[in-house]
């Protein structure tokens, strides 16, 4: 048996990473399979999806899963994956378990039935930030987890409503009036404004694509856990604790155009 191995990943390592012997499992790919993939587990059934231009398809022409392998499935549901232990040699699970009620239980099964793996979902410092997808919302509104990757594995945050409202939790271009609030103030009134102004810094800076997702390669195993937060004040500090340590990376924001409104070259 190989030994343990975790560490930080990227996607396009997978053609190095998955042997051409493998048998390999996309977890969640319904929307977008793994091309490689020889099983695909997900809510969606084939008929719904079969049509999608599948991940890495340059790689892999012709998709190894078939109408026979599409299982559908509620990963959630807490009823084992109808797989054996260590039936699969690679699993994958691609922007997938920031949606689900149950990550935890996804990754325990994704350790059972598969001998390694690769995971990978947004990144938080992008859950942070206002106007990713909508100005009113930080990050994707649809994600119920924030995901930070530890020493051995994955950490889940569940998304509080509060971090949408107040402009002290969030990752900002630019002048931030709220840099040494931690509590509410007065000046939270003015929170409303900040919507005009995520909108125009967007069109000057784009988040830096390095901090846009967090990927890991694991094998044997990972530990995955979520951090309990229910009272008020401790979400609150969680939130800022974030915050504060985004501080000290000084690259989250690249510039996209000059001032007069020039588009950069990448």
């Amino acid at each position: 048996m190989e030994r343990e191995l975790v560490r930080p990943a990227r996607f396009e390592e997978l053609p190095s990473l998955i042997k051409p012997s493998d048998l390999v499992l996309d977890v969640g790919g319904g929307i977008r399979p793994l091309s490689r993939a020889n099983y695909v587990l997900d809510f969606l059934s084939w008929p719904e999806r079969y049509a999608v231009q599948p991940y890495l398809s340059d790689v892999w022409p012709t998709p190894h899963y078939s109408a026979e392998t599409w299982i559908q499935w509620d990963v959630c549901s807490r009823k084992p994956w109808p797989f054996r232990d260590k039936q699969f040699d690679f699993v994958i699970c691609k922007q997938t378990l920031e949606d689900l009620r149950d990550p935890l239980w996804v990754c325990e099964e994704m350790m059972r039935v598969s001998k390694a793996g690769y995971l990978e979902t947004p990144n938080r410092i992008v859950e942070s930030m206002l106007g990713i997808e909508r100005t009113r919302y930080c990050g994707y509104s649809h994600h119920h987890w924030m995901c930070e990757l530890t020493e051995t594995g994955i950490e889940f945050t569940f998304k509080h409503a509060q971090m949408h409202a107040y402009r002290r939790f969030h990752l900002s271009v630019g002048l931030d009036l709220s840099r040494s609030q931690r509590d509410h103030h007065p000046g939270e009134v003015l929170d409303v404004f900040e919507r005009l102004s995520v909108a125009m810094k967007r069109w000057f800076y784009k988040v830096n694509p390095k901090y846009s997702t967090i990927g890991l390669y694991w094998n044997n195993g990972f530990t995955c856990r979520e951090k309990v937060l229910i009272d008020k004040g401790d979400v609150e500090a969680d939130l800022m604790q974030f915050k504060e340590r985004c501080r000290t990376i000084k690259d989250i924001w690249l510039p996209k155009r000059t001032w007069y409104g020039k588009r950069l070259r990448a």
